[in-house]
């Protein structure tokens, strides 16, 4: 957040604190103080506090007939400077002061008018609005809740130390079930701005290793973890997913029973591997060099015959049942698919006549135009591809062209191998972004990484991890992979899996662990691994068969 951004925000925390009274200030610097330190992570708060104690004067002393139009005025600055995000949390602080401060009894107070002011400048409806305002308010009136909300943990179920949730059949609001929870949360998810937020009123929970306070509404984050004082866990993919589900069912599964291959002369290939995956979901498959990403990939996607299990999606066997599968798959190869001389447009054009030849050339050119601006790519429709050494296009944009190849057909199981090689981390977030959005609408997506950074490995909501040979030897949760190993070897602080400051984690630690080498008796590392690839891999079983 820029230092002018940052001034527009102390100056509206301190015109609402001065339209509410004198009693609200306190409650006003409180909240911006969390707001600093917990959301913007900025370490020394207190100097913008003492900025904000400074405005708050100088606000005091104007024409309080003036200061409404403050409000208007400085929320149409941060309208124009702050992301669609960053408006929802703000506003969010705005209501938790305005509730504060006024009679939470009233449909609508006097205290809400700044906050009213605010989202009005930022266009948030009266809907989001009012449902922001619920989730300050009241979370837990399961009745009063919309489709926005999500209630999760000891819901309708008998309680160890929370009353349960008592939920009308007709309640709009969404629900996720664990009667061994110890506690409840609540979910507020305004899909427009891409934003979740979350609030217990239970003790003894964890937000991603860090403490959880009753009432604190905090933001959801991408791969966050709710822990309860037992261990139970409740993971950030699962409430997104519980928001995607179709209450009539009919979700997409995709499984593999004791999958064994074997290229001839040799034991590499694929050991005893099963899982299940249903749609909305995007995997991450990891491993060493020589793991067999790439012979995995081949066996769920139909180009192998495995030489014994068998891969099956809705019930229907790929390898037997191929026919029936038709179009239901899409592989996005590491190569480079793309005709150097053709424009964008015409590369998706020429590969949807192919793919696409029941529709007319009208309905072909209409879908390659709405993915591109899907793609948020249509400024680029009428360049030519180029090549990579004479570029025309970047190398992000190259890669979601690849990928565009293949959602044209719009396939259910999208198979995607090293989508970020030779990217830039910005680039990387891009891609692996756009493949998180193709999940979001309900399609299975795998993807072989290779060194993800932080913010993209918590992107995943399984992670499949494979050792030399082509020996699986975890799959779950990402964040629970770094325990599972660090715990396996008994590092010290097996149990975190996150920077307590900045909640970033370190995916190259798996590996470091995986690979770590015995030490002989001068202390220099040799070629012994600590714990072997079929060591690890039985372990794997042996995890598997407790489930």
């Amino acid at each position: 957040m820029t230092e002018i951004l940052l001034n527009a925000v102390l100056n509206l925390f301190a015109l609402q604190a001065v339209l509410l009274g004198a009693e609200s200030r306190a409650k006003a610097r409180g909240i911006l103080a969390e707001y600093l330190s917990g959301h913007l992570r900025i370490a020394q708060a207190e100097d913008y506090l003492e900025l904000f104690d400074a405005t708050l004067e100088f606000q005091a002393e104007a024409d309080a007939e003036q200061l409404p139009e403050r409000v208007r005025e400085v929320a149409a600055q941060v309208a124009s400077l702050m992301p669609r995000l960053e408006q929802h949390v703000f506003l969010l602080r705005c209501l938790e002061l305005a509730v504060a401060a006024g009679d939470s009894a009233l449909p609508f107070s006097p205290a809400l008018a700044p906050a009213h002011a605010v989202a009005e400048e930022l266009s948030v409806g009266d809907a989001e609005f009012q449902d922001l305002l619920l989730f300050c308010r009241q979370p837990f009136a399961a009745a009063s809740l919309s489709e926005r909300f999500l209630l999760a943990g000891n819901v309708g179920s008998p309680p160890d130390a929370d009353p349960p949730i008592a939920l009308p059949p007709d309640a709009p609001c969404h629900t996720l079930a664990r009667p061994g929870f110890q506690g409840r949360i609540c979910v507020l998810r305004i899909p427009d701005a891409e934003v979740a937020f979350l609030v217990t009123d239970s003790p003894d929970l964890s937000l991603s290793s860090l403490p959880l306070p009753p009432g604190a509404r905090v933001l959801l984050q991408p791969g966050a973890i709710v822990r309860d004082a037992r261990g139970n866990r409740i993971y950030q993919a699962e409430l997104e997913a519980a928001f995607r589900r179709s209450r009539s069912g009919g979700e997409l599964e995709f499984r593999g029973e004791s999958l064994q291959f074997r290229y001839p002369g040799s034991d590499i290939g694929l050991h005893d591997f099963s899982f299940c995956e249903q749609g909305g979901r995007m995997v991450g498959i990891m491993g060493v060099s020589g793991a067999g990403k790439s012979t995995l990939l081949t066996l769920l996607n139909g180009q192998l015959m495995p030489d014994s299990g068998r891969v099956t999606v809705n019930g229907a066997d790929l390898h037997k049942d191929a026919a029936k599968l038709e179009g239901v798959i899409g592989f996005v190869p590491q190569d480079d698919l793309l005709f150097e001389d053709l424009t964008v447009f015409e590369n998706l054009y020429y590969n949807a006549s192919l793919c696409l030849a029941n529709l007319s050339a009208s309905e072909r050119a209409q879908r390659v135009d709405a993915l591109l601006e899907e793609l948020h790519q249509p400024a680029i429709r009428n360049l030519k591809v180029g090549s990579p050494l004479d570029k025309t296009i970047s190398g992000g944009q190259r890669k979601r062209l690849n990928i565009a190849l293949e959602l044209i057909r719009e396939p259910s199981i999208l198979f995607v191998d090293e989508p970020t090689s030779g990217l830039s981390s910005s680039d990387s977030e891009n891609v692996m972004a756009l493949l998180k959005a193709q999940a979001a609408k309900g399609k299975l997506v795998l993807v072989v990484i290779h060194q993800p950074s932080s913010r993209i490995y918590k992107m995943f909501d399984t992670l499949w991890v494979l050792d030399q040979g082509g020996k699986p030897i975890f799959d779950g949760n990402p964040l629970d992979a770094i325990v599972h190993f660090r715990t396996a070897v008994h590092q010290a602080g097996m149990d975190e899996y996150a920077c307590p400051h900045c909640g970033s984690v370190n995916p190259e630690q798996l590996f470091e662990i995986i690979e770590a080498r015995d030490v002989d008796e001068h202390g220099q590392y040799t070629r012994k691994r600590r714990v072997s690839a079929l060591e690890w891999h039985e372990r794997y079983l042996k995890v598997r068969q407790r489930r």
